[in-house]
């Protein structure tokens, strides 16, 4: 009887251990960057144009000289990022787009959202318009949607720091 016992504790006791290893499941985000080696480094904008409409008031607002200055952050080495941010005249900072999901195609910047393993360019979270306009000289231009009826359009000249 007492074997029995001891048979069945030892059973119990080896029933219970692991029988499956757990791995982590949270995904990790992708990091991808393709983009020309002239991009890489930091731009800063020599002035920015921003045009909002706005359905409420059937007009446009052009603002040709906001004060803010815009930041571009471009790098596909070790620290994959793509950065446009702005700041304020107060010095308040806001990141505009950040994305380590990326493709610079020869007319735009494609960005991805974090997960986004097939990178269909149709499917891009966000695109950005630009022009090279010298080998130091670049322009921006993208929308955004941010409400029905609000539209904001935004034209930023940069140049390489």
């Amino acid at each position: 009887m007492k074997l029995k016992l001891v048979v069945l504790i030892l059973w119990i006791v080896g029933g219970c251990k692991d029988i499956v290893d757990v791995n982590d499941l949270e995904p990790s985000p992708e990091v991808f960057c393709s983009m020309p080696e002239w991009m890489e480094g930091t731009w800063v904008s020599d002035s920015a144009h921003i045009t909002t409409h706005v359905d409420t008031l059937d007009s446009a607002i052009f603002n040709p000289s906001p004060t803010l200055t815009y930041f571009l952050e471009a790098s596909c080495s070790s620290d994959t990022n793509f950065v446009l941010r702005y700041v304020t005249y107060v010095g308040d900072e806001t990141k505009q787009f950040r994305s380590t999901n990326y493709i610079v195609s020869d007319t735009a910047v494609f960005l991805f959202a974090p997960f986004d393993e097939e990178r269909d360019l149709a499917k891009a979270a966000q695109v950005i318009s630009y022009s090279l306009e010298k080998t130091d000289t670049l322009s921006l231009f993208f929308s955004e949607q941010l409400t029905e009826g609000h539209l904001t359009e935004t034209k930023v000249y940069l140049h390489r720091n």
